[in-house]
């Protein structure tokens, strides 16, 4: 289907609603059959017409929304726009890093308990933060050594 064609059968469409003929149709839309035009009609051109009208829904909702409630930010004092949760501590990561130690890459919970331990000031981690972290920090050291294996030369 063209374009010019999808234009024709919208047109078309208009015309003849909302009883559509679709042999009449079809003859605004030269080389294409009546099932066809309402196949296209219902599955594509249908379809989009409707989602688009939905969508302009929703986000005149939001915006809407949005404008009631303020910046975000502004609901969570302390809380930065640019970031929702405060960074990890020195406190934090070392404690990762033992619990870890400790107790393997399983226990997310004791973990996640031990980390709070040392935060005394900042955020309850969530174990599911936790375990973001410490496969983040995981990641950042087999970098690391892939990197420092590659450079050094074969004894």
């Amino acid at each position: 289907w063209t374009v010019a064609e999808d234009n024709r059968l919208r047109l078309a469409v208009r015309a003849y609603s909302p009883a559509l003929n679709w042999s009449l149709i079809r003859q605004h839309v030269p080389g294409r059959t009546d099932l066809q035009c309402r196949e296209r009609w219902t599955t594509v051109l249908k379809a989009t017409a409707a989602q688009r009208q939905q969508l302009q829904g929703h986000l005149a909702a939001s915006t809407e929304m949005a404008a009631h409630l303020g910046e975000p930010s502004a609901l969570l004092p302390g809380v930065s726009k640019a970031r929702r949760r405060p960074p990890w501590t020195d406190a934090e990561l070392a404690a990762l890093e033992e619990a870890m130690g400790q107790l393997g890459h399983s226990a997310w919970t004791q973990i996640t308990a031990r980390v709070r331990l040392a935060s005394t000031d900042g955020p309850e981690r969530t174990p599911r933060e936790v375990r973001r972290k410490a496969m983040a920090l995981l990641e950042q050291r087999s970098k690391r050594a892939s990197a420092e294996g590659a450079t050094a030369l074969p004894g």
